[in-house]
């Protein structure tokens, strides 16, 4: 029978995988709430370990304040990894936005000569 120490070390190991998979992704990239439920969920898991550790890792402070403090530095990733998708969104809004209106100046300009 495996042990909650385990348990919860694999748990821990499992939520950093997972931010690499879910921003890999850029599923909660498009879904605010998701990426903001994910985020809270992370520093409820990184903060619960720096504050109360992994049982069976209770002799190895270094251990629990390692494992927290990645957890809670994969939010700021997150974070940055967030607003890098956003700023490119609105670059490519502009982008478009501004292709448009030089094609709307042309045809202007090409009906003014005619």
């Amino acid at each position: 029978m495996v042990d909650l120490s385990t348990l919860l070390f694999v748990g821990v190991v499992v939520v950093i995988a997972s931010n690499h998979l879910v921003m890999r992704l850029l599923v909660t990239a498009e879904r605010p709430w998701g990426f903001w439920t994910f985020q809270a969920f992370n520093i409820v898991v990184g903060s619960s370990v720096i504050a109360f550790g992994i049982p069976g890792f209770s002799d190895y402070v270094v251990v629990q304040w390692m494992l927290g403090g990645l957890v809670l530095f994969h939010v700021i990733l997150n974070n940055q990894a967030r607003v890098e998708h956003l700023r490119q969104q609105r670059r490519d809004a502009m982008e478009r936005e501004l292709r448009e209106s030089e094609r709307l100046h042309a045809t202007r300009a090409s009906d003014a000569e005619e």
